[in-house]
């Protein structure tokens, strides 16, 4: 039916395909009754109000309540669309950060297999009996260890924080 139609394309925020038959009907009847693009966006003003986030919405018509409904409307799905997009954004940054976070696991465990090869080669003896080299070696591996496992940390943290948000914003 042409209401479940209208429905679904505005649930999905998508146009209506003038390709396609029942479609092209349905945009024909609308331009009919004075609903076409070219109507509504010749009667229609939207302006930001300045050094502020609001925006002024007109819509000039011969009927008061087809105004309000247009604008009403407009406004409805204007926060629709801006709440679909910041959750968008908000689930790229969250599986950025996993991206980020698994590239920082990754190389936790390079770093942790580096420090258990030099541990194998040098024999695993006390530090004492090894050479300083081998003993430097081995406690810049070991730091910077401890600084990547610090990054992934944060990185995972900052990961978990957004999840959370996303999940109040859903």
């Amino acid at each position: 039916s042409t209401a479940r139609v209208l429905s679904d394309k505005i649930a999905k925020q998508e146009i209506l395909d003038p390709t396609k038959p029942y479609e092209k009907r349905i945009i024909d009847a609308l331009e009919l009754y004075g609903f076409g693009y070219n109507t509504l966006s010749s009667n229609i003003k939207i302006n930001r109000i300045p050094s502020t986030d609001y925006i002024d919405v007109s819509y000039r018509s011969g009927d008061p309540n087809t105004s309000a409904a247009v604008v009403n409307t407009i406004g409805i799905e204007y926060l629709r669309f801006n709440e679909k997009l910041s959750s968008q954004r908000g689930r790229q940054t969250a599986d950025t950060i996993g991206s980020v976070m698994e590239a920082q696991q990754r190389r936790v465990d390079s770093l942790t297999n580096l420090l258990i090869e030099e541990k194998r080669r040098q024999g695993a003896i006390k530090p004492e009996d090894v050479s300083a080299t081998a003993f430097q070696t081995q406690n810049q591996l070991e730091t910077r260890l401890t600084e990547e496992k610090a990054r992934y940390n944060t990185a995972s943290a900052t990961y978990e924080s957004l999840k959370k948000q996303l999940d109040i914003l859903s």
